[in-house]
């Protein structure tokens, strides 16, 4: 509301939602297309204090991505996309779930995790991604014989 993109009636009408459907506030205003996923994204980031980030035409370290388990990056939607010496940066979609951040801890083997909040869609886009290099992956080792 203090953003300007929704007013007291339509969060009235969505909270009332809300109540029958047992979901996130956010989803029911995407639902209604009261809000973009961007718009939802920035607000739950100043929220949350944690970066909400882009990551159109992101380069990916594949060498990292690999680092981690697929259930991580596929399940739990948590994709790695950046490192220094100390800390890896992680995209997620969904700051509230606690058993992403139990899985991080589990994988990140003394680095620090940083979280950065991203769109569905540019998850997606980044699991796709994923997708299509293990699949090429194996189809590599599949042709130089060379399957474990």
């Amino acid at each position: 509301m203090a953003k300007g993109w929704i007013d007291e009636a339509t969060l009235q009408g969505a909270l009332k939602k809300q109540a029958v459907a047992r979901d996130f506030l956010g989803n029911i205003l995407l639902q209604e297309k009261v809000l973009t996923e961007e718009q939802l994204a920035q607000v739950l980031s100043e929220q949350h204090k944690i970066p909400f980030v882009r990551l159109a035409n992101l380069y990916v370290d594949w060498n990292l991505v690999m680092k981690f388990s697929a259930s991580l990056i596929l399940d739990r939607k948590c994709f790695p996309f950046r490192s220094d010496s100390r800390e890896i940066t992680f995209a997620v979609t969904n700051i509230l779930d606690s058993a992403v951040l139990t899985q991080i801890e589990k994988e990140v083997r003394g680095y620090r995790a940083k979280l950065v909040l991203v769109t569905h869609r540019d998850m997606q886009d980044l699991l796709e991604r994923y997708r299509k290099y293990i699949n090429l992956k194996i189809r590599k080792q599949l042709d130089s014989g060379s399957v474990p």
